[in-house]
Formats: C-alpha cells, structure tokens, sequence
C-alpha cells in the first residue's frame, strides 16, 4: 500500500511539474507625457486574457500584475480624460521581469474616458512634438530583424528612405544625403560616432558601440525636425538608455558576432528605487586570434571592447537623477607585407601595395537631473564629457622585396563637455511649451602628415589644436485644436564660436485626422550643420607657410518639406505615404571650379580639400510608401518602396548625381512567430523565423584615370565627371531563425543569421590594379553567416 501511494505521489508530481505554466511579473509607472507626475488610479489590463487581469496604479503611479504566463502579451493602459495607451506583443519571459515606463497624454476634446478603438498601438512616436517622418522603434525589432545583427541603425534600414551606404558598415543614407546629416543623441546629449573602427568626421563603422541589450524604445526622424533637433541635414536617433531592475537581481550572457558579452542590473537601494544597468562585451573574432584559432578574417583581425553603464536615483533630495556612460575601443591591422603578391586577395580596405594600422577609440559619460517644479512644469539638466581617437598609420611596399616604408600618419583627437537644460511646461491639455538651451566646447588636437623620399621626412599636412564651440537654443509648442487637429511649431537657432556663423531656423509642423484613421500631415523645417571639425582646420601649403583656409566656412543649409498621408485599417495595418522636397544650399565645395562637394562624403571616411567656400548647392526629392503590420501575436510585416533623385551642383556650376543616388529602394521585412506547446508544456518554446529582402539602385562610381592611375601606381579617379556611372542593381535576401525555450527562472535562445543568403555579388567600387593595369570590381558582402546564444536569468 505504501509502495503504490509513493508511486502515486510520485506520477501527481511529475505530471504537476510538467503542466505548470510558467510565468513572470509585470510592473512599472504611468505618468502624464508633458508633466512627468503619476497617474493615479490608471487602469491596466491584460489584453485578450483567458480571464480578467488587470489593476490600477498606486499613489506613485506604479502598478504590478503577478503571475501572467510568459509569452506574447499586450496590455491596455486607461485614465479618465487621457488618450488610451495599448502595448501590443510585449515579449515576457521566465529569465527577466518585464518592467514598462507608459506615458500617457491627456486629451483635449473630452474629460471622459476614451474608447480604445482597432488598429490602434503600433509604432507611436516617444517625442510628441514630432509631426513627420518619425518612428519609434523597440529593442526587440533590433534583436529580431533579420539582418539588424543587434545594431539599431541597421535595423533602421528597414524603413522607408533609408538604405545602407556599403554593407561592410553601418552608415545610413536617408533620403538621399549623405551619412554625414545624420545626428546621434543620446539621453538628451549629441554624442560622436558611436560605432568601432569608424573614421574621423563620420557617423558609422562595422561594430556598433551601442548595446541594445541597454537601450529602451527611442525615436528614429528622418526629416523636418522639431526645433530640439539641430546641427543635422539628414537623420535623428533619439536614444533612450533603459533603468535597471530596482528590486532583484538579473544576469545575461550573449555570443554572437557583436562580441562575447555579460549583463547585469539591480537594485541599489530598494527602498529608495535606485537601480543600476552594466553591460561589457569583447570581439568573438579577437580572442579567437589571441588563443592561437584562425578567425577566417584573412590579414586583418578586428579587435575591439566596449561597456555601457546606467545608473538611477529617482528619488533624491535634488530630484531624479541618472548617470550614463558607454565607452569602446578597437583596432586592426591589415598586414599585406607577409603575403606573396600572388597570394593577394580583394579587400576594400587597402590595395595589397600597403600595411595599414588602425585604432580607435570613443567614450561619454554624463549626468542628467529632472526636477519638478509643480503639477505642470519641470526641467532637466544634462552634463556630459566626452572623448574621441583615431589612429590610422600606413607604410608602403615597394620593390620584389615588399619592405613597408613609411607613407602616412594620422592622429587625430576630439574632446567634448557638453551642457543641454530645458523646461517643459504644460499650461492645459491643448498646450504644451519647450525651451531650452545647449552648449558643446569642442577641443580638437589634429594631426596627419605625408612621407616625401625628395625631403627625406614626413610633411606636415594638419597640425592643429583649437577649441570651437557651439552654442544652441530653441523653443517649440504643440497647440491641439482638438485630438484631431494638432499644429506643432517651434525655433532653433546656433552660434559657431570658431568662426561667429549664426543661424535662425523655424519649424512648423500640422497633423489633421480628417476622419477616423485618417491622417494628413505636413512639416516644414530649415535645417543648418556645420562641416566636420577637421575641414575647419585643415591647412595648405601657400606662399612659404601653412595657412589654414577653411576657417571661415558658413553652416551648410537645408530646406525640408514633408507632405504624408496615413490610413490604419480596423485590423492593425497600416500603411503610410510621404513625398519630400529637401532644397541644400550652402555646401562646402573648392574655390577653383571642380566637381568636388562635400555632399558626397562620408562612408569610411571624408575627404577633406582646402580653400572651401559654400557655392555649392543640391537637391533631393522623393516619395516613400510603407505598408506594414506591426508585431502581433509575434507575427509583423513591413513593406516599403521609396523613388527619388540626389543631385548636386559643384564650383564648376554643373549639376550631377550625387554619390548616394541610387534612384529606387524597396525592402520587405517579415516574421513569424510559433508557440512549439505540447499536452506536457504551455508556452514554454518558441520558434521564430524573419526574412528581409532588399532590392535598391547600384552605387554610383566614377571612371579610374588609367594614365595617371599608372603613373601614381594607384587608383586615380576622372573627376571630370564624377559618379557617371551605376552598378547592377542591388539585391540581398536575409533569413534568421531563432530558437527560445522558457524555464522556471531563466530564458535561453539560439539563433542563426545568414546575410545574402543567395550569395548575391552587389558591386561596391573600381579600383586600379597596378600589377595588370586594369581596373577590378570590390563586392559587398557576400554569403554571411552569424550565430548566436543568449541567456537571461
């Protein structure tokens, strides 16, 4: 008897083990969107739950739902006289508690509560003064968007009027412009380029720094900004760093191509709500050469280690304060001075005649403090440092013995502190008021210098050290006529020390939802950005002496015009049209008629000229069509296709293609998403498989000047008529399939990415083989396959 009822136990047991559902807590704060205050008593529902789950927020505006099963969850946030706020899919997991920040904006046309109708949630933009061109964007769609690997702005490819310059790199084209315009802001703070092994003077690299696993959802703008935007032509990432757990414990472990890489968050002070949030990662490909293993890299093995810190202290004497940092350096060698010249392969990065070295390294770190004045004000101040170096050492090879001889040097140093304060302040529900001020004191040590045999020596190129700063303000107001009706205006005006160049730029942006789901938008903006700091102080050779001649350079100036159109159907989609017109003028181009403009700089590196003067002008118009349905039940599509023309007009007054005119640009992104549960298990795996496919214009190129190419043993472009030329049209398919299995106390997954999965050869540029005299195309990126393994816990 006793033998059959531990037998029994032991099956009711067993069976309880296996039929358990395994679940998680989700909790967070409501606060108004323009006050920052809690919103007391707000209501929280669990969206299409077996049975009712919900709660109400507390005196602090915190709420906490126990127990809900892992798995896709959405949730539906009330308060009487305030727009509903739905979040849809949110991805719960047994390894990590789901903690949300929701802010909700009051309405204007009723004080009673507001129905939630279909189709609404999706991709709601964080900052509501932006009228246009904008998108949020979460962690999640950079973790699962085939081809992301884990870099925001690669996910950002993805969406209408963006495309990559090259795929070796992270640099983003929008709408036409160079990768130049595009402005990285971090927690309220305009950052360097954030990404290892980036060039001096650009905006992106073949690594982010940036380590999704600390952001929080954050905005992505593409054109006519709101007035806190400024010193930008083209793009915005707004980016948000998220706040650690305040009350347990968490860890994550992750290995992929971004690196090997340890999380950890926590409370500091439970009783006070203080958290901390740190994240390290090293490269996979560096240690696997520092332990003896072949990466497969070929001469050049990237190296590189970066850290992001967050640190929260809501509830301070001085109110609520937040320390940041993320840091990161990197170098690699390409040797070619061991390798036979038969043995030679394509490489982009040098030419098989040279040895080229190159280190890097970046960091910011701040802190920001938000103080409630009342009911409807508040202020917040942010303090950052911030530092940048580049390194790029280059010896020639010369002669059958191939012995490096020194060529080029550079060293090139920037420093920043950094202040940005602002009060916002809500005078009732139909207005909303922002002005602040921004302050960056640049200190610039640069240096290059070219070996001359004929001198025996190094010349000097740049040997400069200076401060420029620039000082900024703006003031923006949102005014709602009702819910439906919503004009947004504002001012931005900058001041560069270096040089006294001053600018005054309105903004002006209407949203009108002619009826239900309808929307017809339209924005204005002008836009002013100054040239990267080295083409200030670059230096000629004139008349016996260095001089610099760039000095007095102006800002170069864009007009923005965005008309859009919205439809959301009943069901969730959506689908989003905007045409543009962006008039340049201003831009840096040669004194001496030429084709060069600074429009065309920017992937890898900018080619810096003397004797600039701002003659040059340019156009980019277009269209952008997006037809998408944001993740639901764990399935999402998003379709866009963009027509548009980039053209430019140099010192010799002739109008051409620009570098970056690719003309057309269609991406289809999708998911799907299954729950792998058996009669033994309850949302306890998930299988998940993405795909991307990108069809775009070919790069333009230019014709090699084969007789001085010969002479110079080099690449010499005909700048007679730069960018004549297209490649093939661009073509690439990406697919990821993600595996992830929930236990009682962590979460695991594996997943494989292949990049150009059809092995597609995307030509990316000519250059001249001196060895045979003729010219051979560098590809892009061919067949890339990534894997990678995630622990949370």
């Amino acid at each position: 008897m006793k033998k059959r009822f531990l037998t029994l136990f032991f099956i009711c047991s067993v069976a309880i083990l296996f039929a358990q559902d395994y679940t998680q807590t989700i909790r967070g704060t409501v606060t108004d969107q323009d006050t920052k205050q809690p919103l007391i008593g707000a209501n929280v529902v669990v969206v299409d739950a077996e049975s009712f789950t919900g709660t109400t927020t507390d005196v602090e505006g915190d709420f906490r739902l126990e127990a809900i099963p892992v798995g896709r969850v959405s949730l539906r946030f009330s308060f009487i006289g305030y727009k509903p706020v739905v979040l849809q899919n949110l991805d719960l997991t047994t390894g990590k508690e789901l903690i949300l920040e929701v802010e909700m904006s009051e309405s204007v046309n009723q004080l009673n509560e507001v129905v939630v109708t279909a189709g609404e949630g999706g991709n709601r933009v964080l900052n509501e003064m932006t009228t246009v061109s904008a998108r949020s964007f979460s962690v999640e769609e950079s973790q699962r968007f085939a081809g992301a690997r884990n870099d925001v702005s690669r996910m950002a490819s993805n969406f209408a009027g963006v495309n990559t310059a090259n795929d070796a790199v992270n640099d983003i084209v929008v709408r036409g412009n160079s990768p130049l315009g595009v402005l990285w802001r971090l927690e309220g703070i305009d950052i360097f380029n954030p990404n290892h092994f980036g060039a001096a003077g650009v905006t992106g690299g073949p690594v982010s720094m940036l380590n999704n696993n600390t952001l929080a959802n954050s905005d992505f703008l593409t054109g006519a900004f709101p007035a806190m935007y400024g010193n930008a032509a083209s793009g915005v990432f707004d980016l948000q760093m998220r706040s650690g757990n305040n009350e347990q414990h968490e860890f994550m472990g992750q290995v992929g191509f971004n690196g090997f890489e340890f999380g950890a968050e926590g409370p500091i002070n439970r009783e006070k709500g203080s958290s901390y949030l740190v994240n390290y990662r090293y490269s996979v490909l560096g240690l696997m050469d520092e332990i003896g293993l072949n990466p497969g890299t070929g001469v050049g093995v990237p190296r590189y280690q970066d850290l992001s810190l967050y640190l929260d202290f809501p509830n301070t004497k001085i109110g609520h304060l937040s320390v940041f940092a993320i840091g990161g350096q990197n170098s690699i060698d390409f040797k070619n001075s061991g390798t036979p010249v038969d043995e030679l392969e394509d490489d982009f990065y040098t030419d098989g005649d040279e040895d080229l070295y190159n280190s890097n390294y970046m960091g910011v770190a701040g802190v920001s403090q938000t103080l409630m004045w009342n009911d409807q004000t508040y202020s917040k101040l942010i303090l950052s440092a911030q530092i940048a170096q580049n390194n790029v050492d280059i010896d020639s090879l010369a002669g059958e013995a191939r012995a490096p001889t020194p060529q080029y040097r550079s060293a090139n140093r920037q420093e920043k502190v950094s202040g940005h304060f602002y009060v916002n302040h809500k005078r009732n529900a139909a207005n909303i008021f922002r002005a602040g001020l921004m302050a960056d004191i640049n200190r610039v040590d640069l240096q290059d210098s070219i070996y001359r045999a004929s001198e025996s020596g190094f010349r000097t190129l740049t040997d400069e050290q200076g401060t420029a700063s620039l000082l900024r303000a703006y003031a923006q107001w949102k005014h709602s006529f009702t819910d439906e009706l919503i004009l947004n205006t504002g001012v931005y005006s900058q001041h560069f020390a270096l040089n006294g160049s001053t600018s005054f730029e309105p903004r002006a942006g209407i949203s009108w939802e002619l009826k239900p789901r309808h929307t017809l938008s339209a924005a204005y903006g002008l836009h002013n950005q100054l040239a990267p700091l080295g083409v200030y102080f670059r230096k000629t050779f004139l008349n016996g002496e260095y001089i610099q001649t760039n000095t007095d350079l102006n800002f170069q100036r864009s007009q923005h015009v965005v008309l859009g159109y919205e439809y959301r159907f009943q069901n969730g989609l959506e689908i989003k049209a905007e045409t543009y017109l962006q008039s340049i003028d201003r831009v840096p181009v040669e004194a001496s008629p030429s084709s060069y403009s600074l429009l065309n700089s920017g992937s890898f590196g900018t080619e810096i000229r003397d004797s600039l003067q701002n003659d040059g002008s340019g156009v980019n118009y277009g269209i952008d069509i997006t037809f998408q349905k944001p993740i639901s039940r764990g399935n999402y599509f998003i379709v866009n296709a963009s027509l548009y023309d980039s053209k430019y007009t140099g010192s010799d007054g002739v109008e051409r293609n620009t570098a970056f005119n690719g003309n057309f640009l269609l991406n289809a992104v999708a998911g799907k998403e299954w729950q792998l549960s058996g009669s033994d298990s309850k949302n306890k795996k998930t299988l998940n498989a993405d795909i991307k496919l990108t069809t775009a214009g070919g790069q333009r190129y230019s014709d090699i000047d084969f007789a001085a190419s010969q002479e110079a043993q080099n690449t010499v472009l005909d700048d007679s008529n730069p960018y004549s030329n297209q490649f093939k049209t661009y073509f690439r398919t990406d697919i990821r399939i993600g595996y992830k299995v929930h236990f009682k106390k962590l979460t695991q997954e594996w997943a494989i990415d292949v990049q150009n999965v059809t092995n597609n050869d995307n030509p990316l540029a000519v250059t001249y083989d001196w060895r045979t005299g003729t010219e051979r195309i560098i590809n892009q990126l061919g067949i890339f396959p990534l894997m990678q393994y995630r622990i949370t816990f």
